[in-house]
C-alpha cells in the first residue's frame, strides 16, 4: 500500500468513517476570534481590529474561567499566504489591553 499502515485510517477518515467515542462536554483547548475585511487594509491600520478581536477572546476566556497562556496572531493575505506570530509571556495576562 502506498500510504503505509496509516493509509487505511486516512481512507476511512476521508469518507467520514470514525468509530472513536464522542466526548461531548470536554473543555475547549483554545479560544479564538477572527474577522474578514472587505478590502485590503495596510498592516499599520490593523491595530483597532486586533484590539476588538483580543477583547472578544478575553471576554470568552472570562466566561469559561480560563487563563491565557500563549497569544497567537494569524494573518491571511488575499493570496492566502498565512503569517503567524505567537507569544507566551512569563506571567499570564491580567487584562485584554496592555
Amino acid at each position: 500500500m502506498r500510504l503505509g499502515r496509516y493509509g487505511v485510517r486516512l481512507y476511512e477518515l476521508a469518507r467520514g468513517i470514525d468509530h472513536s467515542p464522542v466526548t461531548p462536554d470536554r473543555p475547549t483547548k483554545s479560544i479564538s476570534a477572527e474577522d474578514t475585511v472587505e478590502h485590503d487594509i495596510p498592516l499599520s491600520e490593523t491595530e483597532d481590529l486586533i484590539r476588538r478581536l483580543a477583547e472578544k477572546v478575553w471576554l470568552a476566556s472570562r466566561r469559561e474561567s480560563r487563563t491565557a497562556r500563549t497569544i497567537v496572531l494569524k494573518l491571511k493575505t488575499k493570496e492566502f499566504n498565512i503569517h503567524t506570530r505567537s507569544y507566551t509571556p512569563s506571567v499570564p495576562p491580567r487584562r485584554a489591553r496592555s
